[in-house]
């Protein structure tokens, strides 16, 4: 996330960081269903702060807030569309390798 009346950037775990007992009041108390979607660094910072946030706001360990997390998954709870580009040459028009990381699209341009 970029902010658009300033220069200073603003990303998601800023402002995850700034509602964090909000986030835990809808995860722990309201059973709020969790949605990350954009780049796979992106998505690792985010869901790393989840489970240290899940950890902090619930008083458990970082090893359940992660099984928390786990099981949010399985149920649907917990859905991450993440997805990432790799560049072969320094010519990225020639060579470019885009995967969605669920698996749903592989773009290839050689």
């Amino acid at each position: 996330v970029h902010g658009r009346e300033s220069t200073k950037k603003v990303y998601v775990q800023d402002l995850m960081k700034e509602n964090s007992s909000e986030i835990i009041e809808l995860i722990a108390k309201k059973d709020a269903q969790i949605y990350i979607c954009g780049s796979t660094s992106m998505g690792k910072d985010v869901t790393e702060l989840l489970k240290n946030l899940l950890a902090e706001g619930k008083g458990i360990s970082i090893g359940d807030a992660q099984k928390e997390l786990d099981e949010r998954e399985k149920q649907g709870k917990f859905i991450k569309e993440l997805w990432g580009c790799l560049l072969y040459t320094s010519d990225a028009a020639d060579d470019l390798l885009c995967v969605d990381l669920g698996g749903r699209r592989i773009i290839k341009k050689k």
